[in-house]
């Protein structure tokens, strides 16, 4: 992600290391950890059908997570209050152990989504100056992670994009109204 432009207030950038916060959960709450690794209820990118599938898994020798918030606020029925409880957890130790970034305009951040956790705080813009934010995902193919088999399709979709649809839109739009690849950001 490259910086462009910093909101008037707020929009600080966090970020925990996964195997921290494992860890952590190892040691204070292995439950928490075996409630994430059973199936969430998360709705196809359509909206038609649902998928069961773990927040954290292992595969070649390495724990992955994919915690993404957007359909549980969207329609709470999907998600128990355990669940509920296991995520905050993560969040909480998140919060503890992370490190918060002081951006600045023209930084550009590399994060592995399968083992960094990453959030930003809320933030106001003005008239004036509006925060910018330019996300792309990229991915080395020789050094990218494995996924599950049953996973690489919904992984992978958003870097299996014909050349001749693959472009950078010179203004700027968030039809998920969140700064998402995807609706559910999987990666």
């Amino acid at each position: 992600m490259q910086v462009k432009a910093k909101a008037i207030s707020g929009g600080k950038q966090r970020f925990a290391s996964f195997y921290s916060i494992y860890n952590r959960l190892m040691e204070t709450s292995p439950e928490t950890l075996r409630v994430l690794a059973k199936d969430f209820v998360f709705p196809t990118l359509d909206l038609t059908t649902y998928n069961p599938e773990p927040i954290i898994f292992h595969h070649d020798g390495k724990v992955i997570i994919q915690m993404v918030y957007k359909p549980f606020e969207e329609d709470p029925s999907l998600i128990s209050n355990v669940q509920k409880e296991a995520m905050a957890s993560v969040e909480q130790v998140a919060k503890d152990i992370g490190i918060e970034l002081d951006s600045q305009v023209g930084d550009i951040q590399f994060v592995n989504n399968y083992a960094i956790l990453h959030s930003r705080d809320k933030f106001e813009d003005s008239a004036e100056n509006n925060r910018h934010l330019l996300r792309l995902g990229i991915r080395d193919p020789e050094n990218a992670w494995n996924v599950p088999h049953k996973y690489e399709k919904l992984f992978n979709q958003s870097f299996n994009v014909p050349l001749e649809k693959q472009n950078i839109p010179v203004t700027d739009f968030d039809p998920w109204r969140a700064t998402a690849t995807q609706t559910w950001d999987h990666g």
